[in-house]
């Protein structure tokens, strides 16, 4: 009775030992095709990895500052800012955190960056072309200029020595109003942007669908003389690998690049134009106020003698 039993108990074990067996070797291609599709795309963001170290070690030699204070600045929802993470590195250092302000920007996090404390730098920011070319005009070349978004620039001006903070905000504003850029950003370490990272910004955001696989072959692979399909490092694929490789591809989130268009390193000779005149003003402000405070108090004085209120 017992030899009976044992059949339906047995066949049982092997149907269950069969779909273990089966949905290992379907677990084992999946693992495959994500390493090779890892592998085929690791190559074709090499690119843009040597493109964004260029940019920031080029535009931080621009700004020529000892320290520099960077942030990763988390939005919600509306692009309202949440909270931002804050990092003080030297040029050396930041470069070499770059894979984690990758990281964080790949996690949609926006990319700032400023000189550590008071400096001889100046932000204007929300730029047209035409600014910047009047600018030139002016004699105040920019030490670099980042493009933020289509049709969109900030530029760092250079002076030839630091501004305390009172000045600098004062000059900062002098600047955005002379071009046109946005005065309630214009402060004296007001942040901008990093170039070689993406402007994460929602209104900029773009979903690319995966295209089809005969459209996604062509595009990433080519056939040998033999008829084998090769990716751009000379690795051959077969149909199946291909198609457990287009299996894992997602929808790609594309943002637009904040790019470095103008890198000189340059003192903007103007600026000492400028300082000159906010610091003159400046003083004058503070003359005038000083005047108007004694004449008032000496006729509060008066007043007080006149109706007794002294006493």
């Amino acid at each position: 009775m017992g030899s009976a039993a044992d059949g339906p108990v047995r066949e049982l074990v092997r149907q269950r030992l069969q779909g273990w067996e089966s949905r290992q070797r379907e677990r084992e291609k999946r693992r495959e095709g994500w390493h090779e599709y890892q592998r085929v795309y690791k190559s074709a963001s090499s690119w843009a990895r040597d493109q964004t170290y260029e940019a920031v070690e080029r535009q931080l030699t621009a700004m020529g500052a000892e320290l520099f204070e960077v942030g990763a600045l988390q939005r919600g929802e509306g692009d309202q800012p949440q909270f931002m993470l804050l990092r003080t590195w030297d040029p050396h250092s930041l470069i070499q955190s770059i894979p984690w302000l990758r990281y964080q920007n790949w996690h949609e996090s926006h990319i700032f960056v400023r000189p550590k404390g008071e400096s001889n730098l100046t932000l204007v920011d929300d730029l047209t072309m035409g600014a910047l070319v009047r600018m030139r005009q002016e004699g105040f070349q920019p030490a670099a200029v980042v493009q933020t978004s289509p049709g969109n620039y900030q530029a760092w001006i250079k002076h030839h020595g630091q501004l305390n903070r009172e000045l600098g905000t004062a000059v900062a504003r002098a600047l955005a109003e002379r071009f046109d850029g946005d005065v309630k950003a214009a402060a004296w370490r007001h942040f901008g942007r990093l170039a070689g990272f993406r402007n994460t910004k929602s209104k900029y955001k773009q979903v690319v669908a995966v295209p089809e696989y005969d459209a996604w072959r062509g595009q990433n692979f080519h056939r040998d003389l033999e008829g084998q399909w090769m990716d751009r490092s000379g690795h051959v694929y077969t149909d199946e690998q291909l198609c457990r490789i287009h299996a894992n591809v997602l929808p790609k989130t594309k943002f637009p690049f904040v790019r470095l268009v103008e890198a000189s390193g340059a003192v903007a000779q103007g600026s000492a134009q400028v300082v000159d005149a906010v610091r003159g003003r400046a003083a004058y402000e503070r003359y005038l106020k000083a005047v108007g405070m004694s004449l008032h108090n000496g006729s509060r004085t008066a007043i007080e003698r006149l109706t007794g209120l002294e006493d």
